[in-house]
């Protein structure tokens, strides 16, 4: 019995109060309420902003853009200038200044010039960066986007043009220093072979008093001919010396010429200057503003206001009483 009476007190009775379950249903339901119930709030809201977003997107002015590729020369199979350090020049105001006075707008921020374009360097899909410069310009009509694209393709023409015509005079004076070695040496040559024909002509001259005296028997004959041998010897020794000069002046007038040969082919298939890839054209369509996105987005904007202040407001139509309470404790406290 005892057992019996302890099991049947963990039995939970009929009576019990269970805890209410949320019905997702009841919730949804409750918030369409409370929105219809604020749907006056809602509209005015979601209206308003919507007026505010035609508004501004029928003030903002229209704006066009042109672009441009340029792509930048190469020198010796390198590029002219590195594509990083043209966007870092471009986006100084010493090139702001030069464009603000090229479009006779003194009176124009170099911020707000330099905000109207862009250089950027050109990435390809395997996200290298290619040796072609991106250019981008805005105006408030087309044509003053296409001027001011204009200026700025310009002045980066012609910044490369001066690089690439030092660049030139460096190589062309290389070339011509070439030359003149060649020149030199060619003359060394012609020396040093009259020197063979001389020391020839000795040689032969030497063998022939030699050959004369063959059958001499005095001493004094015989000294003579001594002394033609010793001289015969330092002629050929000098000749010697001057083939072997020849040879080395010979192989460095070969390697002038192969240097020439480089040179040359350098700075006509592997100098290029700087061009215009893709030229600049009118833009026919603007950029901004994005008068449907605008206008969308503030619609939503006010939709979500105006949901949000109609669920704020119920909360505290139906909290009013804890609100008073809470107000009466803050009063009492402070007293």
């Amino acid at each position: 019995m005892q057992d019996m009476n302890q099991s049947s007190q963990f039995i939970p009775s009929s009576n019990t109060i269970q805890p209410e379950k949320n019905d997702p249903e009841i919730n949804f339901a409750n918030y369409i309420g409370i929105a219809w119930k604020g749907k006056w709030l809602i509209g005015v809201a979601f209206m308003s902003a919507f007026t505010i977003g035609v508004t501004v997107s029928l003030l903002l002015p229209e704006t066009f853009e042109a672009r441009s590729l340029i792509q930048i020369g190469i020198l010796k199979n390198e590029l002219l200038v590195n594509p990083a350090e043209e966007e870092k020049v471009f986006s100084t105001d010493t090139i702001a200044t030069q464009i603000r006075t090229q479009l006779s707008a003194p009176n124009v921020s170099l911020l707000s010039v330099k905000n109207r374009f862009d250089v950027k360097t050109v990435i390809a899909q395997d996200k290298t960066k290619l040796n072609i410069l991106e250019i981008k310009a805005r105006g408030q009509n087309p044509q003053s986007a296409l001027t001011l694209l204009t200026i700025v393709d310009q002045l980066l023409i012609e910044r490369h043009q001066k690089l690439f015509e030092t660049a030139i005079k460096t190589v062309e004076q290389e070339i011509g220093f070439i030359k003149q070695n060649k020149v030199q040496i060619g003359k060394q040559i012609v020396e040093v072979e009259k020197n063979i024909i001389r020391l020839d002509k000795d040689i032969q001259f030497y063998q022939k008093e030699i050959t004369a005296r063959a059958d001499v028997k005095s001493e004094a004959q015989g000294r003579i001919v001594e002394s033609y041998i010793n001289l015969l010897d330092a002629v050929k020794q000098a000749k010697d010396a001057k083939v072997m000069a020849i040879i080395d002046l010979k192989t460095s007038l070969f390697e002038l010429d192969q240097e020439l040969q480089k040179k040359e082919f350098e700075k006509t298939y592997s100098t290029k200057p700087t061009t215009i890839k893709v030229a600049p054209v009118l833009p026919e369509m603007k950029i901004a503003p994005q008068r449907r996105q605008i206008v969308l987005i503030a619609g939503m904007i006010g939709l979500f206001l105006g949901v949000f202040c109609a669920f704020i407001i119920e909360f505290l139509r139906k909290n009013k009483s804890l609100l008073r309470n809470v107000s009466a404790a803050a009063d009492k406290s402070s007293t």
